[in-house]
Order: structure tokens, then C-alpha cells, then sequence
């Protein structure tokens, strides 16, 4: 898991903590939040309400990640409580998202079409790479971890 916040207002640093534990920080300090999450049983629904009451007042939550790390209705309640002034998803937890889903009609969600992460260069130069190292018995990128859960 990788997690990071960067504080703007003093150092204009990163705080960055590897590791498994969800980080406490100072909530009115930082105000830009991202994470790199793999979804899996501890990560699943792991930005929920008592996360989110952390963010400073007035953010923007953005998800390019994984949509189940997410619990949607929070998100929601964080909205439109004003707390959170809103939110931009490349993912969601159910994919294709139904047409009758909350986020479709909200005015301060805003839906992109799960495309943030693939770049056809990138991919094709990684299949070429890994296509050579698979042939000469070599470790491959971007290799599942099922023992660790991606």
C-alpha cells in the first residue's frame, strides 16, 4: 500500500508511509491526499465515512484507482453534507455503472470513462518486453501476487 499527502501550507514535502496501517494526519494541513491501494480484503471499502471526515473542508476526492476502495454512499453523504466539495471518478465499485446510479445525476460527481490508467505505448512496449523475458525464462512486470492478495 503506498499512501501520501502533501502539506503546501509549511514545506511543500510529501508525507509518504509504506506499510499496511492507514495513517493518522493532520487533517487541516493537508490538502492534496492520493493513495496507490491494490483492492483486496483489507483495502475493500477502505475510504469510508470516518476517512473522508478527515479530508480538509471544501476537497475534491479523485479515484483513479480502484472504485471499491470507496464506499459510495459516504462519498455521497460527504457531498452533500458539504463537507467534500465534490468528486471525480475514473472508477467506480460496479462497472459498467447502472444507469439508475446516484452518481450519474449528481452535480458534483463527474464520471470518466475508466481510462486513466492505460496508455497504448506503455502497454505495447510492456507486452514486447514481457514477450521476450517469458522466452528466455526471465521474470516478467507486472506479475500477480496472489499470496499478497494482487
Amino acid at each position: 500500500m503506498f499512501w501520501g499527502g502533501a502539506d503546501h501550507q509549511k514545506n511543500r514535502g510529501y508525507k509518504i508511509i509504506y506499510g499496511s496501517r492507514w495513517p493518522v494526519f493532520d487533517a487541516l494541513s493537508i490538502r492534496l491526499c492520493y493513495w496507490y491501494f491494490a483492492l483486496n480484503k483489507k483495502t475493500d471499502k477502505l475510504i469510508n465515512s470516518r476517512v473522508l471526515n478527515h479530508f480538509k473542508k471544501g476537497s475534491v476526492l479523485i479515484n483513479i484507482g480502484r472504485g471499491a476502495l470507496v464506499v459510495e454512499e459516504d462519498l455521497i453523504e460527504a457531498i452533500n453534507s458539504g463537507h467534500l466539495k465534490g468528486a471525480t471518478l475514473d472508477v467506480v465499485s460496479e462497472e459498467p455503472m447502472p444507469s439508475a446510479h446516484p452518481f450519474w445525476e449528481h452535480p458534483n460527481i463527474f464520471i470518466t470513462p475508466h481510462v486513466s490508467g492505460w496508455n497504448v505505448d506503455d502497454a505495447i512496449s510492456d507486452i514486447a518486453f514481457n514477450y521476450n523475458q517469458l522466452i528466455n525464462n526471465k521474470p516478467l512486470l507486472h506479475e500477480i501476487e496472489r499470496g499478497r492478495g494482487y
